[in-house]
């Protein structure tokens, strides 16, 4: 059973089969809670980092999230601290939620990337 553009929320659903020869299963009940894109994405995971030519090259595992892969981003931030945190840093660059590489300037510090999903929110930072 495929239920298309269904809404977030809590649902109750109610099957039974019915034969070819007109007899019928018992009722079926369950009820599901249905979250769709309203999810925050997943973390990135395997991030790593390389050094060449005064350049950080950033890998990471493609995002999970179907919604950051299409219309999404991967949003990549600095901070001067070694243990920074996403609000004490700066904005660096993005690229497209299907994209697993980003080349960006040397510098001392931390970086930290989060993934952006469609409607615009983000998962945790890593």
């Amino acid at each position: 059973l495929e239920i298309r553009d269904i809404q977030p929320g809590n649902w109750e659903f109610r099957v039974k089969a019915l034969s070819v020869l007109g007899v019928s299963s018992l009722w079926k009940n369950t009820a599901k809670e249905i979250l769709g894109l309203t999810v925050p994405p997943q973390a990135l995971e395997n991030l790593t980092l390389q050094t060449a030519g005064g350049l950080a090259i950033l890998k990471w595992n493609r995002a999970a999230d179907p919604d950051v892969r299409v219309g999404g981003n991967i949003v990549i931030r600095h901070s001067k601290e070694a243990e920074a945190t996403w609000s004490d840093s700066y904005s660096m660059d993005q690229v497209s939620g299907g994209e697993a590489i980003a080349v960006l300037p040397l510098k001392p510090g931390t970086y930290l990337l989060r993934a952006e999903d469609s409607g615009g929110r983000l998962g945790p930072d890593v």
